[in-house]
């Protein structure tokens, strides 16, 4: 089993784009084991992360490099995109919902096991797909960190 993890630098949350995107490889599947998101800012106001599958699939990405959590383990096929030309589009339904205030929370969700998200390619639906956007934002720098399983 191989893990990865990757995160971004903390920011003022935005709505219209996504913090982060994973993307499962052709002929791969990956498990979203781990998310956090935590607020690094100086004054209180309340932020929420939703997790879902976009309806339509984003457009040229900019992808960040994963970092393996074992140096042993290969080379990730799987991407983590961290912008886009054309964001994914979002429905209303969010898998997750994780709400932290920018001044100091942290709100940490580990799956339980057996009941991960899982990514599997399709570039048809949005099985492929998990887009990690803040719903509503303050001013306040948030950070997030993900951890997932490629198999």
């Amino acid at each position: 089993m191989a893990f990865y993890a990757n995160s971004v630098q903390p920011a003022a949350p935005g709505t219209t784009n996504d913090v982060m995107t994973l993307t499962a490889a052709a002929n791969r599947k990956v498990r979203l084991v781990e998310l956090s998101v935590c607020g690094l800012g100086t004054s209180s106001a309340a932020n929420e992360l939703g997790v879902k599958r976009p309806g339509d699939l984003g457009v040229t990405p900019t992808n960040q490099s994963s970092i393996p959590l074992d140096p042993d383990c290969g080379t990730v096929a799987a991407t983590v995109a961290t912008g886009w030309t054309t964001q994914p589009s979002l429905g209303t339904v969010a898998m997750l919902r994780l709400g932290c205030n920018s001044n100091g929370a942290i709100y940490r969700w580990v799956a339980t096991p057996g009941m991960e998200i899982i990514l599997r390619t399709n570039n048809i639906t949005s099985c492929s797909q998990l887009s990690m956007r803040f719903t509503t934002g303050g001013a306040g720098p948030m950070g997030v960190h993900i951890v997932f399983e490629e198999f």
